[in-house]
């Protein structure tokens, strides 16, 4: 399982604002636990042949631990163009970690989707800050008016440990909930005092992700 960073602050609103209520608070409408459609922002556009400039609607994350691995760092979206239009409902998603920001590229669909955008593990590499992440969709300039209604970022967890085990020996860990414990060529676990062999056995604590 993965950590999952939804937005918990507005940074930035520009021409964005909350489908029906107009509020400039955008991340409440986009933050569910499960896409609904039912809340979304927007960003208008002028029409008769006027056109803004880029429009930018910028999003804080909850602070993440360090990852073991930099694979898997994703954002998912769910957006739609407007119905009436006018042009390529086109824009930029950004994944921003300390000094490094990954751009990606796509164009609103028609009917709501939701859309998964993923770095690069080389990419990965370059984030060095995980503890003030932050995530934004730009509206190209001239590019139609669309709807988000949905917007997360997943991040792999931390290794407890990450050990060879094999000539068989036992390990003694109590890693932390969400936190992974993998074990290379066999070998014992033990977890608040069970010992297993291949197979898994948590203490109170629970959400252990093992490997063996």
């Amino acid at each position: 399982m993965p950590q999952i960073l939804r937005p918990n602050g507005t940074l930035q609103t520009d021409f964005w604002r909350v489908s029906g209520t107009g509020s400039a608070v955008l991340h409440p409408a986009i933050n569910e636990v499960d896409p609904d459609d039912a809340t979304s922002i927007r960003c208008p556009h002028p029409g008769g042949g006027l056109y803004w400039a880029e429009q930018t609607a910028r999003f804080s994350l909850p602070p993440a631990d360090e990852p073991a691995r930099r694979t898997s760092h994703s954002v998912f979206l769910r957006l739609w163009r407007r119905p009436d239009a006018e042009s390529t409902a086109s824009f930029k998603l950004t994944l921003k970690g300390g000094s490094y920001e990954h751009d990606f590229y796509g164009t609103a669909p028609p009917d709501p989707t939701a859309l998964q955008f993923t770095v690069p593990e080389a990419q990965a590499r370059d984030f060095d800050d995980y503890s003030a992440m932050e995530v934004w969709i730009e509206r190209s300039y001239a590019a139609s008016g669309f709807y988000v209604s949905w917007l997360a970022v997943t991040i792999p967890y931390p290794a407890f440990a990450h050990l060879d085990q094999s000539n068989g020996g036992l390990i003694v860990a109590a890693p932390s909930s969400g936190h992974y414990l993998e074990l290379a060529g066999g070998g014992a676990l033990r977890i608040a005092g069970e010992e297993t062999d291949g197979a898994l056995t948590l203490g109170g604590g629970g959400g252990y992700v093992v490997k063996l």
